[in-house]
């Protein structure tokens, strides 16, 4: 179940595939949440010249750690996570987030959206 999105503006898709149930990262206007615990804040990252997330990347470890999973085929864990930010977040905010969640074995990456927009 994905957790209450009324405080962000999803941006809108024309995807017909629904998400899977994944760890959840939200980027609010003001905050960073991993399963609506805040993690961070969004001008605290904006701040920071560092290209992640410390302490995104501490409850990353912390939530793999309570649930194992194998390696694939080439001996990589691969995790899924699904990030919903707000359409108005900054690219650079986006861009550590992201990069937080890869290095942390969340390398599979998907964006929370409303289904819709026109099609052509």
């Amino acid at each position: 179940k994905l957790p209450d999105t009324s405080v962000i503006q999803l941006p809108v898709s024309k995807a017909e595939t629904a998400p899977k149930e994944n760890l959840v990262v939200m980027i609010t206007n003001s905050d960073v949440l991993v399963q609506d615990v805040k993690v961070a804040s969004v001008a605290d990252i904006l701040n920071s010249k560092e290209p992640m997330v410390a302490a995104l990347a501490e409850e990353l470890k912390y939530r793999a750690s309570i649930s194992p999973m194998a390696a694939n085929a080439q001996g990589f864990v691969e995790r899924d996570v699904t990030i919903l930010s707000d359409k108005n977040i900054s690219y650079n905010v986006l861009r550590k987030i992201m990069a937080t969640c890869s290095d942390n074995d969340y390398s599979r990456i998907s964006f929370g959206v409303i289904k819709g927009g026109s099609q052509s």
